[in-house]
């Protein structure tokens, strides 16, 4: 603040702390107090404008600094929510029997995806229209499927026991791209089904329509 007066042309006086406080400072109505400084010219209401104007200046450099956090801290939630909107999942097996939840704890790990009880050899269906970008085998997996739906969204469907499509094909929404298995790490029959958001799994359920 005190910068902000030495820049205005005109005497300048310093003033005690305890002079202020014991109102013997200020001698008539042009002088002020600002920051311990007292000027004894320019005039009353000059001074009072440097001072609005010096309150201004520091009032929108605080609101940009906050909107700027803000946009910071809600952009990632905005985006994700965003994506949720833009692409709604449909079950890939019926019957919507949840074996096993996202995060549910392992021996090593937390669970990526869902387990989805269904029946030897029912249909698994895309979720969304997406391609081919895996099918084959994977380690643990057996027999898996992978679709990519564009904007860093993937879907993985494994344990099946038939694939029914190769790399490159472009499926629709509910295309039948698989039959339930048991393959890989599995003791039943059922669809390990994860939701992909740039590599990082995501809980399903957040996707999947009611």
């Amino acid at each position: 603040m005190i910068w902000l007066l030495k820049l205005y042309p005109g005497k300048w006086r310093r003033r005690s702390m305890v002079a202020l406080f014991q109102c013997r400072a200020v001698r008539g109505p042009r002088e002020i107090w600002i920051s311990g400084w007292a000027p004894v010219s320019p005039s009353l209401r000059s001074a009072r404008f440097v001072f609005c104007l010096s309150l201004l200046l520091f009032s929108v450099v605080l609101c940009g600094c906050g909107a700027s956090r803000t946009a910071k801290v809600n952009g990632p939630s905005h985006e994700l929510s965003a994506d949720r909107q833009a692409l709604a999942l449909s079950w890939p097996v019926p019957g919507r029997e949840i074996l096993s939840p996202f995060g549910a704890p392992r021996r090593s790990h937390r669970h990526t995806g869902l387990d989805i009880r269904g029946r030897q050899g029912e249909p698994v269906t895309a979720a969304a229209a997406g391609k081919v970008v895996y099918s084959g085998k994977m380690q643990g997996y057996g027999k898996t499927v992978i679709l990519d739906h564009g904007g860093g969204i993937e879907t993985l469907y494994a344990h099946n026991d038939r694939l029914l499509v190769t790399v490159g094909d472009v499926v629709s929404p509910r295309q039948r791209i698989a039959t339930v298995g048991r393959t890989g790490n599995a003791t039943t029959e059922h669809c390990h089904f994860e939701v992909r958001r740039n590599g990082v799994p995501s809980d399903p359920l957040s996707y999947l329509g009611q």
